[in-house]
């Protein structure tokens, strides 16, 4: 943590920190609250931090889908590590490939099967698009 606006000392910038975060949970919902005493050089504040909770869903409501979009440009190592990570949590990865590089220039596309092909157990969740950029918008 940096330095705080009271002091030098970086516990002075976690005190602040902690009033911050205790600001930001103020405003959910709670049950009850902790109480927590924060010192620092110029003052003593004693903080009520709100224990949050989720609430269950109600019945016959569908949990919400969580979708992964990209654009993906031949980066193998940052896809692989992306899938492997977020495969979990993720309903769907969605896929987008143009047929020209950022800089304008044409490089064509790496294409659906050499990706699915690379991750099979999660082709069922992958949906790859191809996007064409117009003929006016290419440098060549």
């Amino acid at each position: 943590l940096g330095m705080g606006s009271c002091g030098t000392q970086p516990a002075t910038a976690a005190a602040h920190l902690l009033l911050l975060v205790a600001l930001l949970l103020s405003l959910t919902r709670t049950t009850k609250c902790t109480n927590v005493s924060v010192v620092c050089a110029e003052h003593t504040r004693t903080l009520s931090i709100p224990q949050t909770h989720f609430l269950p869903r109600p019945l016959g409501t569908r949990a919400a889908l969580l979708y992964d979009a990209f654009l993906f440009n031949n980066e193998w190592e940052i896809l692989d590590i992306r899938l492997a990570e977020l495969h979990t949590f993720v309903h769907r990865f969605v896929i987008f490939e143009c047929d020209v590089s950022f800089s304008g220039i044409y490089k064509g596309y790496v294409g659906k099967d050499k990706l699915l092909k690379a991750h099979p157990e999660l082709a069922s969740r992958i949906s790859y698009h191809a996007i064409s950029l117009p003929q006016k918008l290419r440098k060549n």
